[in-house]
């Protein structure tokens, strides 16, 4: 996979995660962009397979990113319901470019949310 490729598959998948409600507040988030400009990141997106080590698991255990809502309610955006071929490519490229760049896994993937962040934030939505 290319670069675009990891960042247009991402997208893709959370796009597809909208609407998306608050539990707490039962707030409507109708889209990624929506989401972006109505909640606050709470640190850094987390691959447990990544921290693993495990490039191939049989059952991801999951990639996430938090933001809370306005009402102070932590909302997750994960993997969960990607192609598992597909998390093992990303996982794969987010190790191999990490090492090429000489940078640490959690950087790359902070540069994967910003691109994908920024994209969707001055882009039309993907279909």
């Amino acid at each position: 996979m290319s670069e675009a490729d990891v960042i247009w598959v991402i997208r893709k998948h959370v796009e597809g995660l909208f609407p998306k409600t608050c539990n707490v507040c039962q707030r409507v988030f109708p889209d990624y962009q929506n989401y972006l400009q109505n909640t606050t990141h709470r640190g850094v997106p987390i691959s447990y397979d990544l921290a693993l080590g495990d490039l191939r698991p049989k059952h991801s255990s999951g990639n996430i990113a938090l933001a809370n809502c306005g009402c102070g309610n932590t909302l997750t955006i994960s993997s969960a319901g990607m192609p598992l071929m597909r998390i093992w490519q990303i996982l794969y490229w987010v190790k191999m470019e990490s090492l090429r760049r000489g940078v640490k896994i959690e950087d790359m993937i902070c540069y994967i949310r910003e691109t994908v962040e920024n994209q969707a934030l001055n882009e039309p939505v993907l279909r």
